[in-house]
């Protein structure tokens, strides 16, 4: 089963709509092994999070584009590199 956590909310950050901590999807047995950064179409982050696999960072990329109009996402590969991933 796929599912994922925003670990870091840059646009609600500190209000009432923050959305750190929330898990969304299924629960991580094994972990959240892969990490994902979500950006709107002027490249500007939204949200870090981390996944179970990479179908949850797909789902966490639909989630934030209804959620705050994400265009695009990177996941971070081996040794620290980040991709893009969709967008």
């Amino acid at each position: 089963m796929s599912g994922f956590v925003i670990s870091r909310d840059l646009i609600n950050a500190g209000t009432e709509y923050d959305r750190t901590g929330r898990d969304y999807g299924a629960p991580a047995l094994d972990g959240y092994p892969v990490s994902f950064r979500l950006y709107d179409d002027d490249n500007e982050l939204y949200y870090e999070g981390h996944a179970t696999c990479q179908a949850g960072a797909e789902l966490a990329h639909d989630w934030g584009q209804s959620d705050a109009g994400v265009t695009n996402s990177q996941i971070r590969l081996p040794f620290g590199v980040w991709q893009a991933f969709i967008g």
